[in-house]
């Protein structure tokens, strides 16, 4: 007796992932974010992370908004980017609309990927 199975893989959905930059403090991005992109933000505390950062998301879109540190042994979280000192890490799905331009409310785009 053959036993034939199917087996379905259910492939997640491609992601674009931002870095953006500010040199305004974590709150003050945090409080732009919500009105340009409408995400809710939640404070939360990190060693790993720097300390206080901010989670926020809304349908299709991840939001973690964190200082651009320097760790235990001297590295910076983002070096190619010491300029800025906060730093927004967006993961969006590759389907929905790209972000719009945050350069007018202090946030600069630093890089964008997709995968």
């Amino acid at each position: 007796m053959v036993v034939e199975v199917e087996v379905f893989t259910r492939q997640q959905p491609k992601k674009r992932f931002w870095l953006l930059g500010s040199r305004d403090d974590i709150a003050t991005v945090g409080r732009n974010l919500t009105v340009a992109l409408g995400v809710k933000f939640v404070e939360r505390e990190s060693g790993y992370l720097g300390g206080a950062h901010l989670r926020g998301h809304r349908s299709g879109l991840e939001v973690t908004v964190q200082a651009n540190f320097e760790d235990d042994d001297g590295y910076l979280t983002e070096a190619d980017f010491r300029d800025y000192t906060t730093l927004c890490y967006i993961t969006q799905d590759l389907t929905a609309v790209p972000l719009p331009s945050l350069t007018e409310v202090g946030i600069d785009l630093l890089r964008v990927e997709e995968l």
